[in-house]
């Protein structure tokens, strides 16, 4: 191959570089701060399912406070991270013991997905609108 050429790309394949970054990032997420140090393991809970996950996803829904979520239907998949298993998947009603895990996750520390945090520091889940099972 002439010297002008440079050496051949295949798409797909990695640039020159690109597996040093790779390596490199992840050395970065690989500190202390990123950790999950702690034991705790949500439990897993019993789940109720309203609708399923299609329906769910297809209907209206609404942010509701977890405090007034029991009975609601879940309009997105909720889990804790780690370990990233569903704890709640959209279409499943939230129950006190879906709520109580939860609550005890967060307070734990653990991120949780399908999750927010208000303005005013309250916790929001997403919810089928004006559907209620309990």
């Amino acid at each position: 191959m002439p010297p002008s050429q440079g050496p051949l790309q295949i798409p797909g394949q990695p640039r020159e570089g690109s597996l040093c970054r790779f390596i490199e990032a992840l050395r970065q997420l690989d500190t202390p701060e990123n950790e999950y140090s702690g034991s705790y393991s949500p439990a897993l809970v019993k789940a109720v399912v309203a609708l399923n996950m299609y329906e769910a996803d297809s209907c209206d829904n609404e942010t509701v406070n977890i405090c007034d979520s029991i009975g609601h239907i879940a309009a997105s998949n909720i889990c804790f991270y780690p370990p990233g298993i569903n704890l709640v998947n959209a279409g499943e009603v939230v129950t006190q013991e879906v709520l109580d895990v939860i609550k005890d996750g967060l307070g734990h520390g653990l991120s949780a997905i399908g999750v927010e945090k208000a303005a005013d520091g309250s916790t929001l889940i997403k919810c089928v609108k004006q559907r209620t099972v309990l």
